[in-house]
């Protein structure tokens, strides 16, 4: 069983429609030597490779390879690295768009065909619950919090 998509809608491309307004905007690192709907994964992960702090932001996730994580859906987007798929969530950590609460988490689906078909997206998750092994997938569930923020 994939993610599911809930009642979230689809992203658009964060780039086509950035500058002000409360848009959320990120940098997709190396998509230009990829084709359309190719990915970047890291798995496996080792050591310090499995923390990752979002430039800017002051917010590390812990990374987990194989793993979904269960948790209400903010929305799913089309990432080609899991470094984007974070970086998207610290945004929409950092800036609350819904009303269901803040981004906590991610699982980042390439392994079933090309980015932004079918369960390929990056889902961005608040209230994570559960999670269970998948393959195909990573996952990062944050691991500090700015100051004067909780869970």
């Amino acid at each position: 069983m994939g993610p599911t998509r809930g009642n979230a809608s689809p992203g658009q491309n964060p780039a086509a429609s950035c500058g002000g307004g409360g848009a959320v905007c990120f940098e997709t690192r190396g998509a230009s030597d990829l084709g359309a709907g190719e990915t970047r994964p890291e798995c496996p992960l080792s050591g310090d490779g499995r923390l990752h702090t979002v430039a800017g932001a002051n917010l590390t996730f812990v990374r987990s390879c194989d793993t979904e994580l269960i948790g209400d859906d903010l929305g799913w987007f089309p990432t080609v690295s899991m470094q984007d798929c974070l970086a998207l969530c610290a945004q929409l950590h950092a800036h609350a768009v819904s009303s269901v609460g803040r981004c906590e988490g991610v699982t980042w689906v390439y392994g079933d065909g090309p980015q932004g078909s079918d369960v390929n997206f990056c889902f961005t998750k608040t209230r994570i619950t559960a999670s269970y092994r998948r393959g195909g997938t990573e996952s990062g569930e944050l691991w500090t919090w700015p100051e004067g923020q909780y869970r």
